[in-house]
């Protein structure tokens, strides 16, 4: 039952947008790599684990009936912070993360490129959000290992609102695990 629910609640909240997410995710991890690589930076992987935390958030925002309500803090307990998330929908593989939310209006005149890149200026113009994404991994024990960058992000359509919602994860490995 609970998850019918969330598919018909998933449905719902994306009827009314013509775009395609996976289109759109797709131009916002190759505009956030090519920044990264222009910057000497190693670039990004996704994790689906990643993404389903960043889901969790941005399908909740998709249902939200004001733009206050827009923010980093879920009503249910159980995802409340981004550390919540990443920690569920990871299975203890991440244990924290920082999080970048931005929200604006629809336009089905954009194209699926232009929705991306209006996603990605929108977090290089905040500073803290622009932190999140320039920031490198380093090898904390000095050992020469290189370390993968993951990340997650999942864009979702609030209707009631008119907006495109864009959630990316920048979590921490658990190195217990």
């Amino acid at each position: 039952m609970k998850n019918i629910l969330k598919i018909l609640l998933i449905f719902v909240c994306n009827s009314g947008f013509s775009q395609n997410f996976t289109e759109i995710e797709t131009h916002l991890l190759n505009l956030i790599n090519e920044e990264r690589s222009s910057r000497g930076l190693s670039t990004f992987e996704t994790d689906t684990l990643i993404n389903n935390g960043a889901k969790i958030q941005a399908i909740y925002l998709s249902g939200v009936d004001t733009r206050k309500k827009i923010t980093h803090t879920n009503e249910n307990p159980l995802y409340e912070t981004p550390g919540d998330r990443i920690k569920i929908s990871s299975n203890l593989k991440y244990i924290i993360s920082s999080e970048n939310i931005t929200a604006f209006n629809y336009d089905s005149t954009r194209t699926s490129l232009e929705i991306a890149q209006r996603i990605h200026n929108n977090f290089m113009g905040s500073e803290y959000h622009r932190m999140n994404v320039l920031k490198e991994i380093d090898d904390v024990f000095d050992e020469g290992i290189i370390i993968t960058s993951y990340y997650g992000h999942y864009i979702s359509y609030n209707k009631k609102l008119n907006l495109i919602i864009a959630v990316q994860m920048f979590p921490t490995k658990n190195f217990n695990e």
